[in-house]
C-alpha cells in the first residue's frame, strides 16, 4: 500500500507587482502563518483525496480519480474519522474526467437516503433529467426506488414531462385548464423507456387531455402507491 501523504491546505496569493516589498513581506508571513494554523488537513491515497477537518475529526470532501489526473468523482460527506459506520454522503458530483464538466449531482438525505439526480449526459449545461427518488432508495437497493422523473425533451431550462415509470407520462404544461397524460398503466414500460432514451414523443403512443384536478404532478396527494411518492418534494 502506498505510504499515506499529508499536505496542509493553504490559500494561494497572487500578488500585485506594483506592491512594496514590505506589503509582500507581510503577505508571506501572513501566508506562513495560516499554513501553520490551518485547521485543514489534505491526505491522498492512490487515486483518493480526503479534505478534513482535523481537529474535529471530521472528514467533509473525498475526490477519487480514474485512470486520468483529473479528479472527476466528488463527494461531500460527513465524515468520522473516529467511527466509520458514523459517516454518511450529503452530496456526490460526477465529471467527465475529459471535458471537466459535471455531468451527474446526486443528493442525499438521512440514513444515505437518494433524494434527488441531475443529469446532462451531453454536457450543454442544461440538466435534461431530474430524477427524484422513493423511501426504499437506500444503499444496497438497486431497482424500483425511482418515484419519478422529468425530462426537458428540448432542453431549453424548464421540464416538459413527468415520468411515472409503469404508470403514466404527464405533459407538465397547462393548456386550458387540462394536461395531457400518456402511456398509462405497466403494459405500456416499453414506450415509456423508449422515450426516455429517444425523447421523441410519437414514441409514447396516443394521448389523453385530462382535468388538472386529476394531475399527479400537480395534485401529487393524488398518488396513492408509495412506489410514486418521493422522499423529496419538487
Amino acid at each position: 500500500m502506498n505510504e499515506l501523504v499529508t499536505v496542509q491546505l493553504w490559500p494561494v496569493f497572487f500578488f500585485d507587482l506594483h506592491l512594496s516589498s514590505m506589503k509582500k513581506t507581510v503577505l508571506i508571513i501572513f501566508t506562513i502563518l495560516f499554513t501553520a494554523c490551518s485547521p485543514l488537513e489534505l491526505k491522498e491515497v492512490k487515486n483518493v483525496t480526503l479534505v478534513q477537518w482535523k481537529d474535529l475529526g471530521i472528514g467533509f470532501l473525498l475526490a477519487t480519480k480514474e485512470e486520468s489526473e483529473t479528479f472527476n468523482d466528488l463527494a461531500w460527506i460527513y465524515g468520522d474519522l473516529r467511527d466509520h459506520t458514523k459517516t454518511f454522503p450529503l452530496f456526490n458530483e460526477w465529471r467527465d474526467p475529459n471535458t471537466k464538466k459535471p455531468i451527474r449531482r446526486l443528493w442525499f438525505g438521512p440514513e444515505t437516503q437518494k433524494l434527488v439526480e441531475w443529469s446532462d449526459e451531453n454536457q450543454n449545461g442544461i440538466w435534461e433529467t431530474k430524477t427524484y427518488f422513493n423511501q426504499t432508495a437506500k444503499t444496497g437497493v438497486h431497482s424500483g426506488h425511482i418515484a419519478f422523473a422529468d425530462i426537458d425533451t428540448d432542453e431549453d431550462g424548464t421540464m416538459d414531462f413527468r415520468i411515472f415509470l409503469g404508470a403514466r407520462v404527464e405533459d407538465l404544461i397547462q393548456e386550458k385548464g387540462t394536461i395531457r397524460v400518456w402511456a398509462e398503466g405497466k403494459e405500456s414500460i416499453e414506450k415509456i423507456d423508449r422515450f426516455i432514451r429517444t425523447k421523441q414523443i410519437s414514441d409514447l403512443g396516443t394521448s389523453r387531455k385530462a382535468p388538472i384536478s386529476e394531475s399527479w404532478a400537480l395534485h401529487p396527494e393524488k398518488v396513492t402507491d408509495v412506489l410514486y411518492k418521493p422522499v423529496y418534494q419538487p
